[in-house]
């Protein structure tokens, strides 16, 4: 018997545009060099990837603790000034889209008598802020982040501690991502029913790329004989739960 449905958060139930990354870089890079250090893009981007690995997986705290660590990398001082500088052009905190069907679709499942959870790959104060700016807190069972237990997706322990928080078996979810990969460590923890979002319906994300990415996961599952019911977008998801509750 179905009684919940979890959901990944950022790429399904909202996004923060990857531009917004970009222009984070080259505003850091700018204040770097006036700070008298030159750094390719190159360069800094990978210290950002890596830094942003560490900060998801709670190796840090806060978004100040992330640039205190980006200015050690570098080798700056860190004045007030500075970290000021870099927080206040942290483009991509500002940047944050809701998808428009996010909080109908949510809310009508619950009505259906459905539990919600939702996971994310995350640092836990951009997932606490963004989930109260979607409009979803309120609506929400359970949440797990990695930034809280150190594991990302496909691990099956974020899965598992969703399903401990809602006190549920594998058997008794939906999962609904946007990402084969996540699909991945959903199946491993014995969740049957599962739905994938074309990335179609993702203006924000980088296209091509993006696209091809989602091809290579998609034929991975292909190869294990995962088949999940593929969709066009979130709102769709919505029949298809239906569709798991008829007799």
């Amino acid at each position: 018997m179905l009684r919940a449905t979890l959901f990944d958060f950022y790429g399904t139930l909202a996004e923060v545009p990857r531009e917004g990354g970009y222009q984070t870089i080259n505003n850091w890079l700018e204040i770097v060099r006036t700070a008298g250090k030159e750094i390719t893009l190159k360069e800094g981007a990978r210290i950002g990837t890596q830094l942003w690995e560490d900060y998801s997986l709670g190796r840090m705290q806060s978004d100040r603790e992330y640039v205190e660590k980006f200015l050690d990398i570098v080798g700056i001082a860190k004045s007030e000034d500075i970290i000021n500088k870099l927080l206040e052009t942290w483009v991509a905190r500002r940047l944050f889209v809701v998808y428009p069907e996010t909080i109908s679709v949510i809310a009508e499942i619950k009505k259906i008598g459905l539990k919600i959870g939702v996971i994310s790959d995350s640092p836990v104060p951009w997932f606490k802020n963004h989930i109260i700016q979607a409009g979803i807190e309120k609506l929400v069972d359970a949440t797990v982040v990695s930034g809280e237990i150190g594991s990302k997706k496909p691990n099956p322990q974020i899965y598992m501690k969703v399903l401990e928080k809602l006190q549920l078996e594998p058997l008794e979810t939906v999962f609904i991502s946007d990402a084969p990969s996540d699909l991945l460590g959903a199946h491993k923890v014995g969740i049957e029913r599962l739905v994938l979002i074309s990335p179609s319906s993702k203006p924000y994300r980088v296209g091509e790329q993006a696209k091809d990415s989602f091809k290579e996961k998609f034929m991975e599952l292909e190869e294990l004989k995962i088949k999940p019911i593929v969709v066009k977008n979130l709102g769709e998801t919505l029949n298809v739960i239906k569709g798991f509750l008829k007799p």
